[in-house]
């Protein structure tokens, strides 16, 4: 959380920066692009707590961008992509012994407001600016593993108990959530009304249950189903003489997050051609 008050605070610095120059109206105001998006998607939880970069799933999206001016832009956005970990590559003997593992489809809709650096625009001088950009959105999961050649999904299956006489009065998460996104990026101008960018961003979300992994193990007899036994504990070498009822599942006060990065490629859209000083219509 850190991270995001850093960001909205530089931010809004910079705006009241650029803001006590005075916004002077410029040919390059109100330009519109279309953006592709391809890359790479990952997730940060309860199955991988500290790899960035690892497990990397491939991701796309479509956006649209409009430049308020050389240093300002608004962006609206649609990715989608998949993640996915496993607890028998980690580091640690604990959680291979765990044994757990999901994989889901991210898809994720935003708002963003974006600072360059240095003007910016395409097609001109001003080919070149690192940027940075915060926003809000929502994104859908749906966290699945497989038995076999079997793949179910968890969140019917209730493997924390969630909605079952395991866990009386708890209810099932939702599947659609609030997310933050922020990040960085470089973008750079190739042709008269083509730019090319590369960006990172981490998306802060409000659920621990991406991975379908948060809490503690429950009574395995008040679950709905055999898979529901099967894929709620996976233990490997595991004692029949001691039970895993209300042991530690997973760490319910860490959130999950999930990053898309990747290559941006934007498009500049036709847009009328402001007048000159002293021509009237």
């Amino acid at each position: 959380m850190r991270i995001l008050i850093i960001f909205g605070l530089f931010f809004g610095i910079s705006f009241q920066s650029v803001c006590a120059q005075g916004f002077t109206k410029r040919r390059d105001s109100g330009s519109k692009e279309l953006c592709l998006y391809g890359g790479m998607a990952y997730y940060i939880g309860d199955l991988n707590q500290t790899g960035h970069f690892m497990y990397q799933d491939p991701a796309g999206g479509l956006g649209f961008r409009y430049n308020i001016n050389s240093r300002f832009a608004l962006r609206a956005n649609g990715w989608v992509g998949k993640i996915h970990a496993s607890d028998v590559n980690s580091n640690s003997a604990v959680q291979r012994q765990r044994n757990l593992s999901f994989e889901s489809l991210i898809i994720e809709g935003s708002a963003q407001a974006e600072f360059n650096f240095y003007p910016f625009k395409i097609g001109t001088d001003e080919f070149f600016s690192p940027y940075i950009f915060i926003g809000v959105g929502g994104f859908h999961f749906n966290p699945q593993a497989k038995i076999g050649s079997d793949k179910y999904d968890l969140r019917q299956l209730s493997t924390e108990g969630q909605g079952t006489a395991a866990k009386p009065g708890s209810k099932r998460y939702k599947l659609t959530q609030l997310t933050m996104p922020f990040g960085l990026g470089f973008r750079w101008s190739i042709g008269r009304h083509v730019g090319i960018g590369f960006e990172w961003g981490m998306r802060k979300t409000f659920t621990d249950y991406i991975d379908d992994v948060s809490t503690t193990y429950p009574d395995a007899a008040a679950l709905n189903s055999p898979e529901a036994i099967v894929l709620s504990d996976r233990t490997l070498n595991k004692d029949p003489n001691i039970s895993n009822i209300g042991r530690q599942r997973g760490d319910s006060k860490n959130q999950d997050w999930y990053s898309f990065t990747g290559i941006i490629l934007s498009f500049t859209l036709p847009q009328k051609e402001a007048p000159c000083a002293g021509v009237q219509k």
